[in-house]
């Protein structure tokens, strides 16, 4: 897949299920290049690039992932033998939990499907600026798992780890932001400093970054 940023400003968009997206006027992303994490494929007809991890989730989803016109990439821990479906384009190897891989074919992966897709933009396709948007880190709203994405009542992701796991994705993002800033690439989380417990990016509002919303 031949993809020069200089054709998208250099800007990439890589979107999650957080509930900060709920409501949210997909549109805005039509002429963005895009990185559709997980179910977010479902409202991105026009994503570039879906990306996944977790084969549980793949398998379900396979039927809408093989209709999606974009290729589906999914992080892999083990490259000997993996099971592969047939809706999955490309396998990347998930070979360190932090920090930034260089090496072709490989990712870190920061216990996060959106920690890996940032390591796919700015080390693999080259983007220069990355806007985060629906990467909360939230386990749910009081409590409830089940209300921490935007898609809960509708297409529901299965969660496969405990409420702990932010904490670790937490500590895994503030690896990767140094090396950000040695490669001159600059991160956005596009949320509300109550919308999202990852303060390792600058955070501005989709009002700033889209303009008027309404």
């Amino acid at each position: 897949m031949d993809i020069n940023p200089e054709d998208w400003d250099n800007e990439c968009y890589i979107v999650g299920g957080g509930t900060s997206l709920k409501d949210f006027d997909w549109t805005l992303l039509d002429d963005k290049f895009t990185i559709a994490l997980n179910n977010t494929h479902l409202t991105l007809p026009k994503a570039n690039i879906i990306y996944c991890t977790d084969p549980p989730w793949i398998a379900p989803n396979a039927g809408t992932l093989a209709q999606h016109p974009a290729p589906v990439w999914q992080g892999v821990l083990n490259l000997n033998n993996p099971p592969k479906l047939p809706c999955v384009d490309k396998q990347w190897h998930l070979v360190s939990r932090d920090g930034l891989t260089q090496k072709e074919g490989c990712m870190s992966h920061g216990s996060n499907s959106a920690y890996a897709a940032l390591n796919l933009a700015t080390v693999h396709l080259g983007f220069k600026k990355i806007y985060l948007l629906g990467i909360d880190l939230k386990w749910g709203t009081k409590g409830k798992r089940e209300t921490s994405n935007w898609h809960s009542k509708t297409k529901p992701h299965a969660r496969i780890d405990g409420e702990a796991i932010y904490t670790t994705m937490k500590m895994n993002f503030r690896t990767i932001k140094q090396p950000l800033l040695l490669m001159g690439v600059k991160v956005i989380n596009v949320n509300t400093k109550d919308g999202t417990d990852l303060d390792v990016f600058p955070i501005k509002s989709m009002e700033e970054v889209f303009g008027n919303c309404d």
